[in-house]
């Protein structure tokens, strides 16, 4: 008898853990009732706790942007086999997917379990990076850093160009650009590199900032990158030469003309020397871009406030502020033309 009432205990735990499962799926039924799920579904009904048919599952999901069903597969194979495998799926859509607070725990249990594999670590380090905890980040970084020593480390430029990154958010500028330009030693065409260093040299006036952008541009073979052309722009806006800027910017539209910042950088150089229509003009095409660009009302709000136009002054300042909660200077500016 008692043998009998232990074997009904255990058939309800797992009945209300399978149950629990079951209804964490709920809310992708529509989804994974698409086309691309079918063979995988079979699979995992096959196999219900087999990690690998998650972990594809995972990979299936975040390739549809269905990213909310790509955790709930990704942490699904590591409960059911807590391996490499299973935890390059939970890295997988940490790295590619919009900040969860259940990221940091996962990301740190899978770390003390692998605490050699780099890629995992680097996966922490940017949980704490999005977190905006730069200084555990950086304690993840100098870890990878210390595993390899005198050995060489695998794609050093990434973790030089993450280190660059988490410098310049602790506001250690001078050490931050050390490490862009050693990673930009290492592999010339790394984008993200080119482009957080570039940015850095454009925003002070550094001469520098050609020499780089005009390296990434000769390797830009198809012509496709409209980025080096704008912080060339930057630059020369920043030294004064508004010409020479307002011609870069020229040509970064040409290569994309969707690309935003350079006509809000127009816009900014235009209404800086007081061409309002001009100013007005690049203003309102990055609006078409994104209705929703804080700086694009804000100048818009700057046009109309010069032009002693309250109404549509308070009008754009608002809009500026609703779409950027922290722009100060656009409460202050409908503040102004009440």
């Amino acid at each position: 008898m008692v043998f009998k009432y232990l074997l009904l205990a255990v058939f309800l735990v797992l009945f209300a853990c399978t149950s629990k499962f079951n209804e964490a799926y709920k809310p992708f039924k529509k989804v994974l009732a698409q086309q691309a799920y079918t063979a995988i579904n079979d699979s995992i009904i096959a196999q219900p706790k087999n990690a690998n048919f998650y972990a594809e599952r995972s990979a299936i999901a975040l390739k549809n942007d269905a990213e909310d069903l790509a955790w709930l597969d990704a942490k699904n194979a590591w409960f059911f086999m807590p391996n490499v495998g299973s935890a390059n799926a939970v890295v997988n859509v940490i790295s590619t997917s919009k900040y969860n607070k259940e990221f940091l725990p996962y990301a740190k249990n899978i770390v003390a379990i692998l605490p050699t594999n780099t890629k995992l670590r680097r996966a922490l380090q940017l949980v704490y990076f999005n977190n905006q905890n730069y200084g555990e980040a950086l304690k993840q970084n100098d870890t990878i850093f210390m595993q390899f020593k005198n050995n060489a480390l695998p794609n050093i430029e990434y973790f030089l160009q993450d280190r660059g990154k988490l410098l310049l958010e602790i506001g250690d500028t001078a050490k931050a650009i050390f490490n862009f330009e050693q990673a930009i030693a290492i592999a010339p065409t790394n984008k993200a590199a080119v482009y957080e260093l570039a940015n850095i040299y454009a925003t002070s006036g550094n001469p520098k900032t050609i020499t780089l952008c005009d390296a990434y541009i000769k390797n830009d073979v198809e012509n496709i990158e409209a980025e080096p052309y704008y912080f060339k722009a930057v630059y020369f806006s920043t030294i004064k030469n508004n010409n020479q800027a307002l011609t870069l910017l020229q040509q970064a539209i040409t290569t994309s003309y969707n690309f935003i910042d350079a006509w809000l950088l127009k816009g900014e150089i235009y209404l800086n020397i007081n061409k309002l229509d001009e100013a007005e003009a690049a203003y309102n095409k990055a609006l078409t871009i994104s209705k929703i660009n804080g700086d694009a009302w804000y100048g818009l709000g700057q046009i109309a406030e010069i032009r002693n136009d309250k109404q549509n002054a308070y009008l754009f300042y608002g809009r500026a502020a609703s779409f950027d909660i922290e722009n100060e200077e656009a409460k202050a500016g409908m503040e102004r033309n009440k």
